[in-house]
């Protein structure tokens, strides 16, 4: 029995709407083909990665480059680019019939590629591509013949000049299927048109619902009125009420149309976009950022809170955190964190052995993953290096991929990404062959050939019931009933060939007979038409207005139809005007009556000034607070309670630490740093070792915790912070030099109580001087102005909070602000620091111990608020009332406190938010 092959350009993929008796007969498009014919003429072979292909060609350009070749420049440049530039010109000339020579006087590309093309042949350095398998088909068709019946549904000389010699091989036969197509009956709109485009005239649409174009802002609607046409759930007045057998035909993808199918619990087409940010894909590229220098915290972090890390899970959600709130890698925290880590450890173990084992392992994934020499990105990374690390990531993701745990779907996604991997490393070491060095600008776009194809969700499938699919216009080779083009867009088109007239001259003196964009144009408009001639009762056509937030144009063919009505239109829905039952933006009397569910508006919570908690005992007070705890308790009580009670907070890792708290934590462990290092005496330096000590400690904390001063385009940045730091610490030393500090503690704990219960903070600096006096000293990076007007007005509570937990037999420190970014100290008086800008209380008789009794006062009033489930909103739009006023000798609070607000999403809006 031989085989009937039914061969066109768009059938790859193709399925039949009806499964009907189709023994022995198979309908393949080129790719389909090529497999079919190389399995039965015994050629089959492994198909290359697309890397391998590309780095093999590569070297071959590198050997042929004397210097003086058309590609010599660009290949310095961008290697890889060029090489998948000039292989695609090479396939597509050897599917046009080349024959890899060029005559003497050819044009000199077509000589260059011609000396490639006999060194590719002799070596045999690059893997076979379909153009070459398509080839080797052709050449063993000379020796042999196939019993097979093949079928054309698309003119032979639309086909590439190799598939015509290997179909002539055949004996294929032409029969057009829009030949044998039963047309619709010629009094409706839908005849007429297939009529009209037939014998190239003109109808005039009469409104009859057989031909229809849907409009729609976004493929949203469009989705849902597809899904109640093929479910034939429209009301009886509708122009697409009848049910009739439909196809869906698209260029576009039909993953939009899954989506409302599934929220619409209907079957599923298995419709799904190839990704290359699907999870386990996007941990290759995050990984390799990791060996460039200066390290880029942002990629740090990405690759640490990523759901498929190689680092284990304990550590990495620790260092994620460490790194968001010190962008960079190393540092203070960064060692605490893993000094944390390996106590655990030891822990849990249940012998020093096992605890042994189990550091040990944090330690090498650490190294493994973490821990790596850094490069240059424009001197470039030695390629082997970077495949040893591809492999590892394999290997690892493919094990990973074989635990018991782990789903179907993500064993699918990590093989892949383990594919990629390999692929990547493959690339890498067939690059070492020709170069010592890779830089950053190459390594991405290797990256980006080895990702570019990416992965559909493995979980995708076509479910029983679903709605047949046609992936291209051209696949429509059989009638139905209703056929409904999906996303009727202006598609690829074809575009001017990147050759000379003269050089396709030469090429078609050896063999190579390139279609022009004429006739590619030509030919797509010919299987363009084919789902108009296909659909027996009804096409509809559905437009998006817009897709991923552009706009798109109209389907060519849509112009051509609307140029067959003359002055009329083609009948045309607006589906959001006709939910608007606005009747102007329509072009025709016909209604889709697309019926969606009705939804009640529901308004947003208004804001409230209080918040009435029906048990209170959810309230009680912390057994130990902070001074940033009793600032949120006085001043904004609902972010106390959502804070502290409800625990609700921001996570650590959404991104990295910027502006001024960035800058004030880095100054602060500057400031920590030289002032606790015993090989600096800051009380003797010079100026001059101030500045060195000053500069080298600040590059070092860069690299360790704010690496983002590092980064590409942050270079005036980082010089006005390593000017802002040099200032700062020589004034800063100058003021403690001047009040004769002896002794300075950084970050010291303190602790005591209050009538609220335990208390406890650090101080920033506890300096003491040469008579035994302390003083509390508050590090601030910006905000003079403010801290100015709080010591006026006798309201700095931090300082206060701090001086209480250290005064000694009722005498209280001296208090003061350093305000970082000005390189200036701020204090009450110049009593303990003689150089300080003096900001005296306007009061005469204001001091710290009659603040820190408003102080008392004022937590008594709002403690007795809370006990009795009261929690005022202190938020912009509400008003204070009676409730809100403090007792007269309490501290006096603000109406409003919402200037940094975590919560303003639940704290309710303004009308008309």
């Amino acid at each position: 029995m031989r085989l009937n092959l039914r061969f066109g350009l768009d059938l790859d993929g193709y399925r039949p709407a009806a499964a009907d008796d189709c023994h022995g007969q198979v309908s393949l498009g080129p790719l389909g083909m090529l497999s079919q014919l190389e399995t039965r003429l015994g050629l089959s072979v492994q198909q290359p990665a697309i890397m391998r292909r590309l780095t093999g060609y590569l070297q071959l350009l590198r050997q042929c480059d004397n210097g003086s070749r058309f590609y010599s420049a660009s290949l310095q440049i961008d290697p890889l680019a060029l090489a998948h530039s000039l292989l695609d010109w090479r396939d597509r000339w050897i599917e046009a019939g080349w024959d890899g020579t060029a005559d003497a006087d050819s044009a000199p590309r077509l000589r260059d590629l011609a000396e490639v093309e006999q060194a590719l042949r002799q070596s045999g350095q690059v893997p076979p591509g379909p153009a070459d398998r398509l080839a080797a088909i052709a050449e063993r068709l000379e020796m042999t013949s196939l019993s097979l019946d093949v079928v054309l549904v698309d003119p032979l000389t639309e086909f590439p000049q190799l598939w015509q010699r290997v179909l002539q091989q055949l004996g294929a036969r032409q029969e057009l299927p829009e030949e044998n197509f039963c047309l619709a009956r010629p009094d409706t709109d839908l005849g007429r048109l297939q009529r009209a485009l037939r014998d190239k005239g003109s109808f005039t649409p009469a409104h009859d619902g057989s031909l229809l174009l849907l409009t729609a802002p976004d493929e949203g609607l469009l989705a849902r009125a597809l899904s109640r046409i093929q479910r034939s759930d429209l009301p009886a007045t509708s122009c697409c009420a009848e049910a009739l057998a439909t196809q869906v035909v698209s260029e576009q993808s039909l993953a939009t149309i899954d989506q409302t199918l599934w929220l619409e619990d209907n079957p599923l087409t298995g419709a799904s976009d190839a990704s290359a940010w699907r999870p386990p894909l996007q941990v290759l590229p995050l990984a390799l950022s990791l060996f460039w220098q200066p390290l880029d915290p942002r990629r740090l972090l990405e690759f640490l809170a990523h759901p498929i890390c190689p680092v284990p899970a304990p550590a990495r959600y620790r260092l994620a955190d460490v790194v968001a709130q010190a962008p960079g890698l190393g540092g203070a925290a960064w060692r605490k964190a893993i000094s944390e880590l390996e106590e655990n450890l030891q822990q849990q173990a249940k012998d020093r052995l096992a605890a042994t084992a189990a550091i040990k392992n944090l330690r090498q994934r650490l190294a493994d993953w973490l821990d790596l020499p850094r490069f240059d990105p424009a001197t470039g990374a030695p390629p082997q290096r970077l495949a040893e690390h591809c492999a590892r990531l394999a290997r690892w993701m493919s094990q990973r991929a074989q635990l018991e745990n782990v789903s179907p779907g993500l064993r699918t996604l990590l093989l892949a990404a383990a594919s990629q991997a390999r692929e990547a490393q493959q690339g890498l070491d067939d690059l070492a062959l020709g170069q010592s060095c890779i830089t950053r600008v190459q390594l991405d776009r290797l990256l980006e050939e080895v990702t570019a194809a990416g992965t559909p969700v493995p979980e995708s499938r076509a479910e029983l019931g679903a709605i047949p699919s046609l992936r291209a216009p051209g696949a429509a080779i059989a009638n139905q009933q209703r056929l409904l083009w999906w996303d009727f867009i202006e598609p690829w088109l074809p575009q001017r060939l990147p050759w000379s007239h003269q050089e396709l001259t030469d090429l078609a003196r050896q063999g190579a007979r390139l279609q022009s964009p004429r006739q590619q144009y030509e030919s797509l408009l010919r299987r363009w038409q084919r789902p108009i001639l296909a659909a027996s009762d009804q096409l509809v056509l559905l437009r998006p207005l817009r897709q991923r937030g552009e706009e798109v144009r109209l389907h060519p063919l849509g112009n051509l139809l609307q140029s067959l009505c003359g002055d009329r239109q083609i009948p045309t829905i607006d589906l959001s005007a006709e939910l608007a039952e606005n009747e102007i933006s329509t072009t025709t009397p016909l209604r889709l009556h697309l019926q969606l569910e009705p939804q009640t508006p529901r308004p947003l919570p208004g804001l409230r000034r209080w918040w009435q908690l029906d048990q209170p005992q959810w309230l009680t007070r912390r057994e130990t607070e902070s001074f940033s705890s009793l600032q949120a308790l006085l001043f904004s009580p609902y972010q106390w309670v959502l804070n502290y009670k409800a625990r609700l907070r921001t996570s650590g890792l959404n991104d990295l630490a910027t502006g001024s708290r960035l800058k004030g934590n880095l100054f602060h462990h500057l400031i920590e740093a030289l002032l606790t290092d015993p090989q600096f005496d800051w009380l003797q330096a010079t100026d001059q070792q101030i500045g060195q000590a000053t500069r080298q400690c600040f590059e070092r904390l860069l690299a360790e915790e704010a690496a983002t001063f590092l980064q590409p385009g942050q270079r005036r940045e980082k010089q006005s912070l390593a000017d802002t730091a040099m200032r700062s610490v020589c004034q800063l030393i100058q003021q403690l030099r001047a009040a004769q500090v002896r002794h300075v503690e950084i970050e010291k704990p303190v602790q005591g109580r209050f009538s609220g219960g335990d208390l406890a903070g650090a101080i920033d600096l506890l300096v003491t001087n040469a008579d035994g006096d302390e003083a509390v000293i508050d590090l601030k990076w910006g905000g003079s102005r403010y801290r100015a007007t709080e010591l006026r007005a006798n309201r700095a509570l931090q300082l206060a909070l701090y001086a209480w937990l250290r005064r000694q037999q009722q005498r209280w420190p001296a208090q003061a602000f350093f305000i970082l970014e000005e390189g200036c100290l701020l204090a009450h008086n110049a009593h303990y620091f003689p150089r300080a800008r003096v900001c005296p209380p306007l009061e005469d008789n204001a001091t710290t111990a009659g603040l820190w009794q408003q102080f008392e006062a004022a937590y008594q009033w709002r403690r007795a608020q809370l006990d009795a489930g009261q929690i005022e909103v202190t938020v912009t739009g509400t008003l204070p009332d009676e409730q809100s006023k403090t007792p007269e000798k309490a501290l006096t609070i603000p109406e409003t406190s919402d200037r940094f607000n975590d919560y303003a999403c639940l704290t309710g809006w303004e009308e008309q938010a």
